[in-house]
């Protein structure tokens, strides 16, 4: 998450989609599904989750990168 939060400029101008590992005891899937959805990232699809944490799809909406 202080990845995503320190390079969200280039991340929102430049990356069309975010293939994300998280960890539970480290931060939620809510905590960064709220941040990205608030910097126009759509969650897509989640391809793991157990109870210890998963790897999720988010796209960018506004992204123009060809």
């Amino acid at each position: 998450m202080e990845f995503l939060k320190k390079e969200i400029d280039f991340i929102t101008s430049k990356v069309r989609r975010i293939v994300c590992e998280w960890h539970e005891w480290h931060v939620t899937l809510s905590e960064i599904k709220g941040y990205l959805e608030s910097k126009n990232f759509v969650m897509g699809l989640i391809l793991e989750k157990d109870e210890k944490g998963g790897v999720v799809i988010f796209d960018n909406e506004m992204c123009s990168v060809s």
